[in-house]
């Protein structure tokens, strides 16, 4: 079973948050001069960003066991999608030169298998940076 809850009238009358999505082409170009790349996904993408306290009323919900707010960033509201975005490019910042990555998927590249290692390393057991990334895709 999933929670699906209708923001539509949250999403009226919110400002969007217009922070930019990568270019793909940008992407593409970027990590097509490496030789090898891993993929990664944020696991539960929006969910790992928090809503802040005094906006947390904004996503109640009523369902069958009472009334709730979401702690997490949930799917639908406006800016999530630009909320998630610049989090995973605040923390993927300073590691910026071997990863890319759009919305919650992001490449790992490397001309050399040894530097893919520690990079992939250093992308996975980072935990201290709010976003954790599950293995790679097949």
């Amino acid at each position: 079973m999933c929670l699906v809850v209708d923001y539509r009238y949250v999403n009226r009358y919110s400002v969007a948050d217009t922070y930019p999505f990568p270019d793909v082409a940008d992407i593409v170009q970027e990590i097509g001069k490496a030789r090898f790349i891993s993929t990664f996904d944020a696991t539960k993408g929006y969910y790992q960003t928090a809503v802040r306290e005094k906006d947390r009323w904004l996503t109640a919900y009523t369902c069958e066991f009472g009334q709730f707010e979401f702690t997490r960033t949930p799917f639908g509201l406006r800016s999530s999608g630009s909320t998630l975005v610049r989090a995973i490019q605040q923390v993927l910042q300073l590691i910026r030169k071997f990863t890319a990555f759009y919305v919650d998927d992001v490449s790992v590249f490397s001309k050399n298998w040894r530097h893919q290692l520690k990079h992939r390393t250093i992308l996975t057991t980072n935990t201290s940076v709010g976003i954790h990334f599950e293995s790679p895709k097949v």
